[in-house]
């Protein structure tokens, strides 16, 4: 399946929006770059130079998947401590 996604959106997924603070209404304040979007693009970029090397080293190919919530979690786990809870 294929979905449409935004950086505000990866950022309020992964609980990034709520360490900026709240406005009085209770909406969180957003950054002013999505952060989501350049994460996921050096992520991707990161993934296929590995792509690249292994095919170098073994002469196989492989498939690339990168989630852009996926790649925001990891890039973002400092700032949001206990957002996601620990796995085990």
């Amino acid at each position: 399946m294929r979905y449409r996604v935004f950086g505000n959106t990866i950022e309020a997924m992964s609980g990034l929006s709520s360490t900026v603070g709240y406005r009085p209404d209770g909406r969180p304040f957003m950054l002013s770059n999505a952060l989501g979007d350049p994460v996921s693009g050096l992520n991707g970029a990161i993934a296929v130079l590995a792509a690249l090397q292994g095919r170098a080293t073994t002469g196989r190919g492989c498939c690339i998947e990168a989630a852009q919530l996926d790649g925001a979690d990891a890039a973002f786990a400092a700032a949001t401590p206990g957002h996601w809870p620990s796995a085990g």
